[in-house]
């Protein structure tokens, strides 16, 4: 018996899975894929949201943010032209 299923593990699907069960709760969650997986954009991470999934990390795993790929400017290319701009805070890439 569980007091909460959780569909999808997707990041909403997992933070919450992991906040209820870090509060007690019997969790269950389910995901139709099979991990791991690459996705478009999925790897970016921004910086707003690198604390909130440090917390959801186990001790054990906290060296997979520490180690990531910091992305500290981005490009857009648009009739011919190509626009550059610094992201401050860097963000993160954890593929």
């Amino acid at each position: 018996m569980y007091d909460l299923a959780v569909i999808g593990a997707g990041p909403a699907g997992c933070s919450a899975a992991i906040t209820a069960a870090r509060q007690g709760a019997r969790v269950v969650l389910f995901e139709k894929g099979d991990f791991p997986r690459q996705k478009v954009c999925g790897e970016f991470v921004s910086a707003e949201s690198l604390a909130l999934l440090s917390s959801l990390l186990s001790v054990a795993q906290r060296p997979l943010l520490e180690n990531a790929l910091r992305i500290c400017a981005a490009q857009i290319f648009l009739d011919g032209r190509t626009i550059r701009t610094k992201i401050e805070p860097a963000a993160a890439s954890i593929p």
